[in-house]
């Protein structure tokens, strides 16, 4: 990750623990790790709906 994308990912994470600090204890890693997975389950269905209306044209 570039610096610029580390500090974001930290400001992010500072923000997100804020709203919830009992429940959000997710360290930084952990935040970021999960926030990509997250991206790339929300990746995978957009393109299975793309590839969908692909199959059906």
């Amino acid at each position: 990750m570039s610096s610029e994308d580390q500090d974001k990912a930290r400001q992010s994470h500072a923000e997100w623990q804020a709203r919830d600090p009992e429940k959000h204890t997710f360290d930084v890693g952990d935040y970021v790790s999960y926030a990509q997975e997250r991206q790339q389950e929300r990746n995978e269905e957009v393109a299975s709906f793309v590839n969908r209306d692909r199959q059906d044209t």
